[in-house]
């Protein structure tokens, strides 16, 4: 066989993979019809772990499966609770994620939002810290050289710092919005 021949033969199984991995990860079922999957993050193991944008569900798939079982449920929090963001932190076995939840009868729109840390194998509470201020939007978050977790507040323009090993953070910034050039605060 020709190395042009054993290229293109290559290329066309390291394709065919690539589409036998797609097929596959399509194949993911979360079996609550009103589940909007908004974010993601894999954890040790190959688990997937699912947010929703429209349940108070956080969904965990496990390596090999393909079917999604409720993991977090937050429906005790109240109608309209669902979840932004989602980091799996191995090295403190932590499911990091927004909660958020509207507040009744506010036009417009208001939403309390709370960082919630859960144990990466379990899903119990390991932690809660509501965002200060009235309406608010925790949205995402980072992890630093420090090993700290950097959270953004959206709606207030913050980002807060919680240190490792911390119940609430620390240190806060406020993020200076130009919308001179674009119209546009980012």
């Amino acid at each position: 066989m020709s190395i042009a021949n054993v290229r293109r033969l290559s290329f066309c199984v390291a394709l065919m993979a690539g589409f036998a991995q797609a097929v596959l990860a399509a194949d993911i079922l979360i079996g609550d019809a009103k589940s909007q999957p908004e974010s993601l993050t894999l954890a040790p193991g190959g688990v997937l772990i699912v947010g929703s944008a429209s349940t108070p569900f956080v969904y965990k798939v496990s390596a090999g499966e393909s079917t999604a079982e409720k993991f977090i449920d937050a429906s005790a929090e109240g109608a309209g609770t669902f979840f932004f963001g989602m980091l799996a932190d191995a090295s403190s076995n932590t499911l990091w994620t927004c909660q958020l939840t509207p507040v009744p009868n506010t036009k417009p729109v208001q939403r309390h939002t709370a960082l919630r840390g859960f144990d990466l194998s379990t899903g119990a509470q390991k932690l809660r810290w509501n965002l200060p201020g009235d309406n608010n939007m925790c949205n995402d978050f980072s992890i630093g050289p420090d090993h700290a977790l950097y959270i953004s507040d959206t709606v207030n323009s913050k980002i807060y710092k919680l240190s490792a090993g911390a119940t609430a953070p620390n240190y806060s910034w406020k993020i200076a919005r130009s919308m001179a050039s674009t119209g546009s605060p980012f």
